[in-house]
């Protein structure tokens, strides 16, 4: 990288972060070479602006709100957890945030993930973080809700998996995440089955 132009590889808000708070060398912010590898604070907040709320954002509302979890594997007549998940919409509605807090096995276990859909691939995608890995899982798909189930794949560094949410009704929610079994077949790993809670 010349020392008179800046790509762009960081995301807008940490670019403009950088850019503000100074971390910028004098000398990198000088005049910046014409093309499209240049910075353009100007083309990238206008770009930005394109980036607004539609339908398919609208679609996952009904998500939003408290939930009462239950976990069940197949083949096994015990519920293998429990515990409660809260959504709210951050960053001006464009994404979901999804907080659960799960007891399986006996064993605490947080979550967080965050639930968008992105315009210009026309893709939901999904990013997990948990306690029971360091990495971070980015599933991407398409679908609704209601009509057939908005359908998820990614992979995670254990193995690659889909998980399939579907609403039952307003209220109750079912989550399928299948993954591959110990002959490698795909399989019905586990069911989540979400009750909203209702405040009295």
């Amino acid at each position: 990288m010349s020392s008179h132009s800046l790509t762009l590889p960081l995301p807008l808000p940490l670019l403009v972060t950088c850019v503000l708070a100074g971390c910028v060398p004098p000398r990198a912010m000088g005049p910046a070479a014409p093309g499209p590898q240049s910075l353009d604070l100007r083309g990238a907040l206008a770009r930005q602006a394109t980036h607004v709320r539609g339908p398919r954002h609208s679609a996952l509302e009904p998500l939003v709100g408290d939930w009462d979890l239950s976990v069940t594997v197949p083949g096994r007549s015990e519920i293998a957890g429990r515990g409660l998940a809260r959504v709210v919409p951050v960053h001006g509605g464009l994404f979901l945030r999804i907080d659960e807090a799960l007891e399986l096995a006996g064993e605490p276990v947080t979550l967080t993930g965050y639930l968008g859909h992105d315009l210009e691939s026309g893709d939901y995608q999904a990013l997990w973080l948990s306690d029971l890995s360091s990495g971070m899982t980015l599933l991407v798909g398409r679908g609704d809700l209601r009509a057939g189930g908005l359908e998820l794949r990614g992979r995670s560094a254990q193995a690659a998996g889909r998980s399939l949410w579907r609403f039952v009704d307003d209220d109750h929610l079912v989550v399928e995440s299948r993954g591959p079994g110990p002959d490698g077949a795909e399989r019905l790993l586990r069911r989540t089955d979400w009750t909203r809670r209702v405040t009295k």
